[in-house]
Parts: C-alpha cells; structure tokens; sequence
C-alpha cells in the first residue's frame, strides 16, 4: 500500500510515474505488481527515521532548520506538493506556511537559502555546507572523534544510540530531551554561522588553510572536490568516504575533536587543529600560536586597529570571507574548480597543491618565510634566526617558549 502524504512532492497521473512520486527506497517496485510501504520513505541518513519527521536528516547534530536558516526543507508553502527544498517556482500561498525563499541563482533545482556553497546536496545532506574541509559538525562546535562528519553515537545499522525521543536529533543536542542544542556560533559576529563561513574569525586567512587544508587559488574552499558518497563532505578529507560505518580515512581529516566526556555537547580537546593547545581551533583564533601577534599580522594583512581582524572587511558574495582577501570575491568559480579566481593573487596564504591526495598542502608559496612547512602564524620563530617572534615583535617571554607571558583571553578569540 501506498502511504499517502510522505512521498518526495511528485505528482502521480498514472500508475508509471508512481515510483517516481514516492519513491522505492528498498528497490522492490514495479508498476502494477510491486509494493510501495513505509520501507520506500526517504531516510537520507539511515537512522530509521524518515526525512520528513526527522529533525537531523544528515546526523550532523544540527537541527535542519537551523542548517536552513529558519527555513523548512521539508516543508510545501506554495501547496504544490514539492518540498521546499526542491522548489523554486512560487505557485501561490495555499500550502502549510512554512518558511522558505525560491530563489535559485545557479538553476540547480535547489533554492539557495537551501545549498549554501552550491554543491548540489542540500544544507541538512551536506556534511560540509560550504565546502571548506572542515565538518559542519566540526564547526558547530561539537563532538566528531573519527571526522566522518556525523555525530559519533551511531549503531552499525545507522540508528542513533542516543535518542530516546526517536526524532531524529541526537539526545546530546536534543534541548528537548535532557540535551544542548549544539552551539552553531557565529564567531566574528557577520552574520554568518561558522558551518557556513569561509573565514570563521575574520583574520583574513581561510578556514581551510588555517585547518591545513589545501587551497592553491585563495577562494577559501578545499581543493581537488570529489564526493562519491555524495554526502557533501570531500573524499579527500572524509573520514568515511562511502558513509559505511567504516571510518578508513580518519587520517586524513583535517580536524578531528576530542571526546565529549562530560556529555555537554562540546569535545574536550582537539588533537590536530589547535596549535598552542588553548581549547581554540586554530580557524577560531586570531593567535593561533599564542605568540602575541596576531595570525592576520603574521600572514601580511592589515589590521590598523590590533582587533586581530583584517580590516576594510566587505563581502558581496556572502561567503564570510572578506572580499579584499578573498580569490574569488564574487564566487563565479564553480565547484571543483581550483584555477586561479580574479582575486587570487590579493590573498593572504595560498597553499601549494597536494599531489599525493592527503587532503594537505605539499608546500606553501606564501605565509611561510623560512620554508620550514610551518606556517607563519604558527611557527614561534618564522623566519628561524633564533629569536622568538614574540622577542623580536617586543614582548615578554620570561621562560623563552615562544609564547607570549601572562596569557588572559576573556573574550575567548585567542
């Protein structure tokens, strides 16, 4: 029997088109001696629950909506029987009222409040929202111990270990079962959440270089796409490339977290991707080496007013990644495309490629000075002459670790 209601928005005018309307997830269906049940409902992340009454359809900890920016994917404002997410023609407001925009400027069949960096996987599918390297999960601020981009509570079979409300959401950001919802921050204050942010601290370097991630044209997002599993995070960097339960690539994540043993919904540590060790991924904090100059100093950018932050920041693409810096201000380069943009050679750090597919730079061209692989805004003595930059910039380092003395950070930007 069909279940009337739950399919995916097609409409059905006879018997062939059927399947098409709602869907043969168990590949059992043939016009007129088939079945379609409840077996057939879209559950895009395998946890048992269908997508259209599962508040994470990706598993990524954060509640679609809030992927969505308040807007309903799942939702029919327009009462066309098209979900909101697959909709862009407005066909009047006899539908359920809910949120949406049906906006598509690149005419993927996806409106684009619902696929940020225009992959072509929908925000609460893609594990990687905007294309960065870096985990939306990661990014939100919450536990991924295997960097497969997913909650890391998960049965073998998919279903989630933690949800005894049975709505889709992890119980540890459930707010509604005994939980925190994840914490989702903006953290330079652009309006912009971190998930969905090239340059989340406004430091003019990329989230993904600064993650150690490889971007040879400056436009912020992690080079050499490809995504077989269609989950929206780069194979390269994937820590479960096939989303099989099986997290063979965990190596070659860029940011991996520490466990969350106190069930607060945020790691306790993270083992790569904060280098002076102060709880602050190295993309969150504006002295990423604890050396008291600040990573937009040390990487040649301008920052008059020692916010740590570069200045003239303007972004007309709405990326997060101010566009005096950024390789391709005005986002025309297409996914996947790693040739120069029309800004590259104004960007802070460019990485060099990565020619044995590790997810990481074989060189920097750029932001390194004494070549050591280091990075300046990492490296205590960039150009190795001996002298702690710390030293030479004129700060105090009474014990002579590289570090800046009487570390306070009230503000908790590093």
């Amino acid at each position: 029997t069909v279940n009337d209601g739950l399919g995916n928005g097609d409409k059905v005018t006879n018997i062939t088109n059927l399947e098409t309307a709602y869907g043969d997830e168990d590949a059992n269906f043939n016009p007129g001696i088939g079945d379609l049940d409840y077996r057939d409902l879209k559950d895009s992340d395998d946890d048992g629950i269908a997508d259209s009454i599962d508040l994470d359809d990706d598993n990524d900890g954060i509640a679609d909506t809030t992927e969505n920016n308040g807007n309903d994917a799942d939702g029919d404002e327009d009462g066309d029987g098209i979900p909101n997410y697959l909709d862009t023609t407005d066909n009047g407001n006899t539908g359920d009222s809910s949120t949406t925009d049906y906006t598509d400027s690149n005419a993927d069949g996806i409106p684009d409040v619902y696929d940020n960096d225009g992959d072509g996987v929908p925000n609460h599918l893609d594990l990687d929202s905007d294309n960065d390297g870096i985990p939306d999960l990661v990014e939100a601020g919450g536990e991924d111990t295997d960097g497969n981009g997913k909650i890391d509570d998960i049965n073998p079979d998919g279903t989630l270990i933690n949800d005894t409300d049975n709505d889709g959401l992890d119980d540890r950001y459930d707010s509604d079962n005994g939980g925190n919802n994840i914490a989702n921050p903006d953290t330079d204050g652009d309006g912009i959440p971190d998930s969905q942010d090239l340059d989340s601290d406004n430091d003019g370097i990329a989230d993904v270089v600064e993650a150690g991630g490889t971007d040879v044209n400056g436009d912020g997002k992690a080079d050499n796409f490809v995504d077989t599993d269609n989950d929206g995070l780069n194979d390269l960097v994937d820590g479960d490339v096939g989303q099989d339960g099986t997290s063979e690539n965990t190596a070659n994540a860029l940011i991996v977290t520490g466990e969350d043993t106190d069930n607060d919904g945020k790691p306790n540590s993270y083992p790569n991707g904060d280098t002076d060790n102060d709880g602050i991924p190295n993309h969150l904090d504006l002295d990423a080496d604890n050396d008291g100059i600040a990573d937009v100093v040390e990487a040649g950018g301008t920052d008059v007013n020692g916010d740590g932050k570069a200045d003239n920041f303007v972004d007309a693409d709405n990326d997060g990644f101010n566009d005096v810096v950024d390789g391709d201000p005005t986002n025309a380069l297409a996914n996947g495309t790693d040739t120069a943009g029309t800004n590259t050679t104004n960007v802070l750090i460019v990485t060099g490629a990565d020619t044995n597919n590790d997810g990481k730079p074989n060189s920097y061209p750029t932001g390194d000075t004494d070549k050591d692989g280091v990075l300046n805004h990492l490296d205590l003595d960039a150009d190795n002459d001996g002298i702690a930059d710390v030293v030479e910039a004129g700060g105090t380092d009474v014990n002579g670790d590289g570090k800046a003395d009487n570390f306070v950070d009230a503000d908790n930007d590093g």
